[in-house]
């Protein structure tokens, strides 16, 4: 997972090295290929004596985080093997497509690369089709907070409540606060009738989160099923928001905070139970479409 991951040194479609790493002569000095759930070796008498840990403890070769989150996923007997896709939320908001066994093979539409794209690998060394963008420091810059300290705003609920006044009032926030990445790496975010009330800034946010996941997901073509872990999976009005925007799929959060150990833990024991169930998100009582056709043809304009 760590070969097939941002290093341009794999082709995932032809599970081998890539153009570059061959015309560079660098393929013949790989070391020996290892899946993620290899063990390495045990551990040596001096780290035994440092961390108290039994000389049978072994070190297995291990896994990219957000492939941990995607394999966590995958051990939720509501998942199983259908096209599943995990947003993981933090700084980075990183969508990776797991497909079904049928489409696994099966390349993708072209993934634009200048949109942060790009094909992981997962644990099995499948191709992944991923997306990113940076919605955790961009919260933080729209927020001028933590965007999940719900501390002087209103409670998830009001803010909610309060989102048909907002989209009518044509409050916007555009992309990127953070340059150079995302699905709109060339823009310069902005509000438009930015209201001076810190609570109707927060419910803007989550709408804006949610406007920028849904690109993402299309981006590489997210279907089915749609798994939202991490920090930003406590915010009621993004996750809501996102559920409203992808009616076609089934929307769930993970409420555990050790999804990414709970994935690594997997690699020892596949059969190993989830931490805790995954829990349906519910859309809104309102239609987001209209709200997203705007966004986007005032994204369309700015491009142009």
């Amino acid at each position: 997972t760590s070969l097939g991951c941002h290093t341009d040194l794999w082709e995932p479609y032809q599970n081998g090295p890539s153009r570059l790493s061959l015309d560079r002569h660098w393929a013949p000095r790989f070391g020996e290929l290892r899946y993620a759930g290899d063990a390495l070796g045990q551990i040596t008498e001096h780290w035994a004596e440092q961390t108290g840990l039994t000389r049978e403890c072994r070190v297995l070769c291990g896994l990219h985080d957000s492939n941990a989150a995607l394999l966590a996923a995958r051990g939720h007997p509501v998942v199983g093997r259908h096209d599943a896709t995990v947003l993981s939320t933090g700084t980075w908001f990183v969508a990776m497509r797991s497909p079904s066994q049928q489409l696994a093979w099966q390349r993708p539409p072209a993934l634009n690369e200048r949109r942060d794209c790009l094909v992981n690998v997962d644990v099995s060394g499948w191709p992944t089709p991923s997306a990113r963008f940076m919605g955790g420091r961009e919260a933080e810059l729209i927020a001028g907070h933590d965007p999940l300290d719900f501390a002087g705003v209103a409670d998830p609920d009001t803010l909610i409540e309060r989102l048909p006044m907002l989209m009518q009032a044509g409050v916007f926030v555009l992309p990127s606060f953070v340059a150079g990445v995302g699905p709109f790496p060339d823009l310069v975010g902005r509000w438009i009738n930015e209201p001076d009330d810190q609570s109707d800034r927060r419910a803007v946010l989550g709408l804006y989160l949610a406007l920028m996941a849904d690109a993402a997901l299309e981006l590489i073509g997210s279907r089915e099923m749609l798994i939202v872990e991490g920090r930003f999976a406590e915010d009621p009005v993004f996750v809501r928001a996102l559920a409203t925007l992808r009616p076609e799929q089934r929307v769930f959060v993970s409420n555990a905070r050790d999804e990414v150990s709970y994935g690594a833990l997997r690699l020892i024991n596949p059969h190993l139970a989830p931490p805790a169930p995954l829990v349906k998100v519910e859309p809104l009582a309102f239609l987001l479409e209209p709200y997203r056709a705007h966004w986007r043809e005032t994204l369309e304009g700015a491009l142009a």
